[in-house]
């Protein structure tokens, strides 16, 4: 997350605690059990470049929902994000999600370009506390 800190900058208007990565991984939503939420870790020469929080079945069955996806800043707009996302959407499949959702903060629009350019379509917006802008929310549908 430090190594990310105009994603905090921009979305939250402040930089990210010390404690935001620990903070990141315990976070799920309500009723949701421990070992539907995954996080990943994307490494380069062994060192991690970059994260993915993931969770199954949420917020409904057969829909995986993306909390966070973020790569460390020298690593941005180099194609991690999309081979990543390659890694997610067969990792929705196996646990029988035929649907990706994902909320992305309205003035991040480099991210939010990244998530139409992958196929993921806007369903609402709605104001969310603790960011600078509304949340989008999208989704993706895998097409047999």
């Amino acid at each position: 997350m430090e190594n990310a800190a105009t994603f905090s900058l921009l979305t939250e208007g402040h930089l990210p605690s010390p404690t935001a990565a620990q903070e990141a991984m315990l976070a799920r939503p309500p009723h949701l059990d421990a070992d539907d939420k995954w996080m990943l870790g994307f490494f380069l020469n062994g060192n991690l470049i970059g994260c993915a929080d993931m969770c199954r079945g949420y917020p409904e069955a057969g829909t995986a929902f993306i909390g966070l996806l973020l790569f460390a800043e020298p690593f941005q707009g180099q194609g991690y994000g999309k081979t990543a996302m390659q890694h997610l959407r067969r990792l929705a499949l196996t646990w029988h999600c035929q649907r990706i959702k994902i909320s992305v903060i309205a003035n991040n629009t480099a991210a939010l370009a990244f998530w139409q350019q992958e196929g993921f379509i806007e369903l609402l917006r709605k104001p969310a506390a603790g960011f600078l802008d509304d949340a989008i929310v999208m989704e993706w549908q895998h097409r047999s």
